[in-house]
């Protein structure tokens, strides 16, 4: 079974969070119905494109899978996530025996229809202008925004780097998106505090971020900004439909930015300094949508297969993914679309490889299993626990005993004491003496430990 990381869920219930009014008004736009309808399961798309003609006529969904209790389990919890965002409703009325029976949002399924209806399949059609200049193609705004988002990344792994030596030269991020990802936000809303980075350099969680298909990053990201704004009392339901609307733009054209309100230019101008949106230079009049938010509602998935000897093979179709495979291996040949590189002990300790492998593992890989043969995963975890081994903890050592006698006894009652040092509520199974020498007439023990040791001194030994 292949694991992935559906950053589709997070859209989803970011939606049901909002409150009903608000979600009414959301599923009135049509692309944002169309997205919602995209971010479901295959399963979901293929019910819901059966319901959106049946109008409001209560369907009993089981008679529509096969019998079965895991037909049934895939039904209910497709149903229960599209109830969460307010496309379902469930008839209470119905015991649980006799099946599930839904009705769909009549909202929704207006604007749906409409949608499979309708001639022009781009948002903002008035004032729109298409193929105006050669820095607003789609392999200019492909590249631009490539620049732009690896620059971002860049800037989570190394905020010190020589802006000249980024992808985009001289590249510096706004007070705004550094406050978005290195918590130089008065509140505290920063994105690296989300992946559990408390300071301006990368952890293992913001691996996790690098490591993951570039569509959730993006997505991921957006949630964030969104929350963020929502929680500065900003229309979320407008800015969702924004970016819900910006995903079926057309590549290549441009927007008039006065058209839109004025939180949906202010969301606009936030999505340029990302690489989603492009400005001509000097120019605010027309945005331009990049690839990074063009695709947004579509899935890619770049394959990669690792071989027995701690090698890796990956085929990649975009030069990011490539720079974030370097993180973590030494390259040793690079084809056209495809790397080969090497895990080494040094390099193992840089990111959650085994993961990211089975998430990116080649088609001809996926017939195998494991994915990741065992011979890999065995040594990169023998390699990961080497860091294990020793553990740094503040320790009191005492020494200058009277007598030998006298280091025994606190040794002997040191191996006795069992203490917590994890807090309330915890089992304590730790003695207290890390480490005792009987001819220099040393007792080390853990500094939690020490107010104990030190009361049986001055009522055993002293006395």
């Amino acid at each position: 079974m292949r694991v992935v990381e559906d950053m589709a869920w997070e859209v989803c219930r970011t939606v049901g969070e909002l409150p009903e009014s608000a979600c009414s008004k959301l599923y009135e736009n049509q692309w944002a119905c169309v997205s919602m309808m995209r971010l479901m399961p295959p399963l979901g798309r293929q019910l819901l494109m059966r319901l959106v003609h049946l109008g409001q006529e209560r369907v009993e969904l089981l008679r529509w899978v096969d019998e079965g209790e895991v037909q049934r389990q895939r039904l209910e919890e497709v149903v229960r996530k599209m109830e969460e965002v307010k496309i379902l409703y469930l008839d209470e009325d119905v015991k649980e025996s006799d099946g599930v029976s839904v009705r769909i949002n009549p909202t929704f399924s207006e604007r749906i229809l409409q949608f499979l209806l309708q001639r022009d399949t781009s948002p903002w059609s008035k004032g729109r202008i298409m193929g105006d200049s050669p820095d607003t193609t789609a392999e200019e705004l492909q590249q631009w925004a490539q620049n732009r988002w690896e620059s971002i990344l860049h800037y989570m792994v190394s905020p010190g780097l020589d802006p000249m030596k980024r992808p985009e030269p001289g590249w510096k991020p706004t007070k705004w998106v550094r406050g978005i990802l290195v918590g130089e936000d008065k509140n505290g809303n920063s994105f690296m505090m989300s992946l559990q980075n408390l300071a301006p350099k990368i952890t293992a969680f913001g691996f996790q971020f690098l490591l993951r298909p570039l569509r959730n990053q993006i997505l991921q990201m957006l949630m964030h900004v969104l929350t963020k704004k929502g929680s500065e009392n900003k229309d979320l339901q407008d800015s969702l439909s924004c970016i819900f609307q910006l995903s079926f733009c057309t590549l290549g054209a441009g927007y008039r930015l006065d058209l839109l309100s004025r939180s949906n230019q202010e969301l606009i101008t936030s999505l340029h300094d990302l690489g989603a949106v492009y400005f001509k230079p000097n120019d605010r009049q027309y945005f331009f949508p990049t690839p990074l938010i063009v695709n947004l509602c579509t899935e890619s998935e770049v394959p990669s297969g690792p071989s027995t000897d701690a090698g890796v093979a990956d085929e990649f179709s975009a030069e990011p993914a490539a720079g974030i495979l370097r993180l973590f291996t030494r390259p040793i040949y690079k084809f056209p679309h495809m790397i080969i590189a090497v895990i080494t002990r040094e390099s193992i300790r840089n990111a959650l490889i085994i993961e990211y492998l089975r998430m990116h593992a080649h088609p001809q890989c996926l017939e195998n299993w494991p994915i990741v043969p065992e011979v890999v995963t065995d040594q990169i975890c023998f390699w990961e626990q080497e860091r294990c081994r020793i553990r740094a903890e503040p320790a009191v050592a005492y020494h200058n005993f009277f007598s030998g006698e006298a280091h025994r006894a606190c040794e002997k009652e040191a191996r006795r004491l069992k203490f917590n040092d994890k807090g309330p509520g915890e089992v304590a199974k730790r003695e207290a003496c890390l480490y005792s020498d009987t001819s220099e007439q040393l007792l080390v023990v853990p500094e939690a430990a020490d107010p104990l040791i030190r009361k049986f001194i001055e009522t055993s030994i002293n006395e």
